[in-house]
């Protein structure tokens, strides 16, 4: 199983980052490493994730 990103998905992250770590250092450090858990928990339970809204390219 390969879990894939979207680009919004690693922005998104970014600005978590960013904005959590102007405030807290260790919180931003801690949150960081909570997204990387859950995503590899996605690729234990692939059942618990949600699934991707289609694109243009996959909609008939």
């Amino acid at each position: 199983m390969k879990l894939v990103w979207t680009p919004q998905a690693i922005e998104d992250c970014k600005h978590i980052f960013a904005f959590i770590y102007e405030h807290d250092e260790e919180a931003a450090e801690a949150m960081d490493k909570l997204f990387v858990a859950q995503a590899d928990f996605l690729l234990d339970y692939p059942q618990k994730g949600g699934t991707p809204p289609l694109t243009q390219a996959t909609q008939r």
